[in-house]
């Protein structure tokens, strides 16, 4: 187990590190790593994402090259789980990454009172700079400041 905060965060930037190196020669991208202790055990759960799609191959291949790094590495002293997973298409998109991996995607918008006659837009994510979205939606192209959405989810 990890026997300190310290311990935690170091633990935390060397599998965020190694994972996403070993993501990206597998054309993935490593969204995000959270390690849980839970019963005597770390679960490491790594969530990965694909443009098109990451399929049960992408999450078992990754399983593999994770669980290999970590046994040539010896990070973890004890019993773990690793949990290799996709974002999900009910992950709601808070930050302009988010944004950005959903190019080209059909999504549908809470947007703050004021702007717009309604408070939902649907449309589909055209660019995802750092300070604003650009969205296609009823033939029209959007160019919307992130302050301005509330949140925003993937439509499928």
């Amino acid at each position: 187990m990890i026997n300190s905060e310290l311990a935690k965060v170091e633990l935390y930037e060397r599998l965020k590190a190694g994972f996403s190196e070993i993501a990206e020669t597998m054309s993935l991208e490593l969204v995000e790593i959270k390690i849980i202790p839970l019963g005597g055990r770390l679960v490491i759960r790594a969530i990965i994402h694909k443009p098109g799609g990451v399929t049960i191959a992408d999450c078992r291949n990754a399983s593999n090259a994770f669980s290999d790094y970590l046994d040539i590495e010896n990070l973890i002293e004890g019993k773990y789980v690793l949990e290799v997973s996709s974002i999900g298409l009910d992950t709601p998109l808070l930050t302009p990454a988010d944004y950005r991996r959903r190019l080209g995607e059909s999504v549908r918008l809470e947007m703050k009172p004021g702007r717009f006659p309604r408070n939902l837009l649907d449309g589909k994510v055209l660019s995802a700079e750092e300070t604003a979205l650009r969205l296609e939606t009823d033939g029209q192209i959007l160019d919307l400041d992130y302050s301005e959405i509330i949140r925003g989810k993937i439509i499928y």
